[in-house]
């Protein structure tokens, strides 16, 4: 039987989503879409590692938090683009893990 791909569904809502920006100029609405795309795809990797797989794991949500606090530490005590933030982001998540292992 030919029928469509599985992952379908995915494809159309990110490609919609991808082209939101290019149709609609509201930053409150843009903003609101990238935080629901953000913590959506925040909480799929949780469902992944404490759902299906069984493990209680806080890793997705300290690093999540610490890219996020590196970040807007950039943007708001040295007034720099939050792309450029996500260098020190970044680096800050990288060295962490080390300083959290058992």
């Amino acid at each position: 039987m030919i029928g469509l791909p599985r992952h379908t569904g995915a494809i159309v809502l990110f490609g919609g989503a991808a082209l939101v920006p290019l149709v609609i100029r509201d930053a409150f609405f843009l903003d609101s879409l990238v935080l629901i795309l953000l913590w959506g795809a925040l909480s799929a990797a949780w469902n992944v590692a404490g759902g299906y797989a069984g493990q209680v794991s806080i890793g997705h949500a300290s690093f999540f938090g610490i890219g996020a606090y590196a970040g807007a530490l950039m943007v708001t005590r040295f007034s720099k683009s939050p792309w450029l933030g996500m260098i020190p982001a970044r680096s800050c998540c990288s060295a962490a893990p080390p300083s959290c292992r058992w």
